[in-house]
Order: C-alpha cells, then structure tokens, then sequence
C-alpha cells in the first residue's frame, strides 16, 4: 500500500508541475519496464519501477525536465518494445512528450538482465541505453540512481535537439551567404552524444565525446554550407557516450562515418543544420537493424 501511495503522488506531482509550468523545458516521461521472459514476479516489477520513479522525478527535475508518467504505460511499452513495426508517429499520438524512458527486466539462471534506454519520441533514436547483469535483485535495486543519471544526463539538452525547438531551428532565417571556414574557428558546445568541439583555422578540429575520448573532425565548405566530417576510423569511443561498450563495439563494422552539414548564422554563434548518422535497433544488447540513410536535426552554439 505504501508503494502505490508513493507512486501515485509522484503521479500527481508530474501532472501538476506540467499544468504549471509556463517554461519549454523538455518533457521526459517513465513508462516503466517490461517483463519478456524469464522468472521476474510482479512484485519485483512494482518495486523495481517504484524505486527508478522515486529517484527519477526528483533528479530529472535538477536537470530541468519535466517529468511525466503515462497512465497508458502498458500500451506505449508495447509499441517501444514490443512491436517490431512501432514508428515515431504511433508513439506521437498516444504520448506528449520529447523523451521516453522504458525497458525490460529478465531473469536467467538467476542472474538479472535489466535493459533501460531513452528514446527521443519525434524520431524513435536511442539517446542513451544502460545495460547492466545483477546477481540479485538487491543488487539491480541498488543500481537505480546510477540508471537514472546515466539516461537523465545523456538526455540533457533533448529540447534543444529535439522536438521543443523544431520550429526554432527550422525558422532560422539569417544565415550568412558567403562563409569561410575562419568563420568556425573557436570552441563550440556540440549536439547529443558531444561535449565541446574545437575547430581550427586549418579545417581541422577535436570533438569531445562526453567522457569517452575525442574524435578527429575535418571542415570543408559546399555551397556556403560548412561540412563537417569524421576524420579518423570508426571506434567504440565515438558510440559509448549513448552505447555501452558491448553495443558500441557491435556499431564500429555498421555505422556510417558521421557528418555535420550547418548554416552560420548572422551572429556567428548559431550553427544550425543535419547531423548524417546511423539510426540503429538494439535489442537485449545485439544490434539488430541499423538505418546508415538517416539524418537527424542538430545544432552548435559557440561558446564565450
């Protein structure tokens, strides 16, 4: 009785901060984990959900989302997990917001399986995935904070990046019509999976993977547009900021080399344009299906 108590009023706490809030801050909502196979009671679930919830609401809201818990949870499980042809619009309509945290649990020979990943609702991209095996229960209830700060901080910026600002990036009318790449030269706060990237007056630069290394970058210009490219092989570090290490290195034979085609705004502070990646499926830890035609919205802003 206690726990649903607990989960009802933080219910009601996420409600009532959406009402309230006159701010566009990104919308992260928990639809909570599912149970495919294995020998996890529904007890278990209900605790393990309840302690993600109680550490969730409070650490996202630091982190400036606001934070939602869908009364139709099952069904939107379903369609992130569940269903092999669930797409960005399916999920659109029975869910308002720029982010969902979802996963699974699974028991096997008695170690515990949990899976939580973060997935952009406009776009169905994995933002961030933990996987992690527990040797029990205590043990995976023991890991909820560092689950929720690892999706929580690799989602931060989400609105920025994803849909709270697609008009804001795609009204963005003043843009230089004659650029050199001196132009770029500086440090600049980078788009999801980056920290800083530096670019040097030579066209080539450093880009900062947020904790996992660095990455060689080469700048070209076509038709006033600045390129943006990889410069070096692929590697696991360029995937860890979103992947654990057995996913990213799953992901270095699959995924095209990233690039980065952006406009200058008049400011010189604004780059604004698409980021050509890879759109990938993980499932239970294994890549199962990777897209290497998808392109997604991204902005940089340069830094002081």
């Amino acid at each position: 009785m206690r726990r649903i108590s607990l989960v009802a009023a933080l219910i009601f706490f996420a409600s009532a901060l959406v009402l309230q809030s006159q701010e566009q801050r990104p919308v992260l909502a928990f639809a909570g984990l599912l149970v495919r196979d294995g020998d996890v009671s529904a007890a278990e679930l209900r605790v393990f959900e309840n302690r993600i919830t109680s550490v969730l609401v409070p650490f996202a809201e630091q982190n400036g989302f606001i934070v939602t818990i869908p009364r139709n949870r099952s069904e939107i499980l379903e369609l992130l997990l569940g269903a092999a042809d669930a797409t960005a619009a399916r999920i659109s309509r029975d869910l308002s917001a720029d982010a969902v945290i979802a996963g699974e649990l699974t028991r096997i020979d008695g170690m515990l399986f949990v899976d939580v990943r973060s997935i952009i609702v406009e776009t169905m991209e994995i933002a961030s995935l933990f996987s992690g095996e527990f040797s029990d229960f205590s043990a995976a209830l023991g890991s909820a904070r560092e689950i929720v700060s690892n999706l929580v901080e690799a989602s931060t910026g989400i609105g920025m990046q994803g849909g709270l600002a697609t008009e804001e990036i795609s009204t963005e009318s003043t843009i230089r019509s004659s650029v050199r790449i001196t132009d770029i030269t500086g440090i600049w706060n980078g788009d999801r999976g980056l920290g800083i990237v530096e670019i040097r007056e030579d066209g080539t630069g450093i880009a900062h993977l947020n904790g996992s290394g660095t990455m060689r970058v080469a700048v070209s210009i076509d038709d006033n547009r600045f390129v943006i490219r990889q410069d070096e092989p692929n590697a696991p570090k360029m995937y860890m900021p979103v992947f654990p290490y057995t996913v990213a290195v799953q992901i270095v034979d699959i995924a095209r080399p990233m690039r980065w085609v952006f406009t200058l705004n008049q400011n010189g502070d604004r780059l604004t344009g698409v980021k050509d990646t890879t759109f990938l499926q993980v499932d239970r830890g294994r890549v199962v299906w990777a897209d290497n035609t998808y392109s997604r919205e991204a902005v940089w802003t340069r830094r002081p």
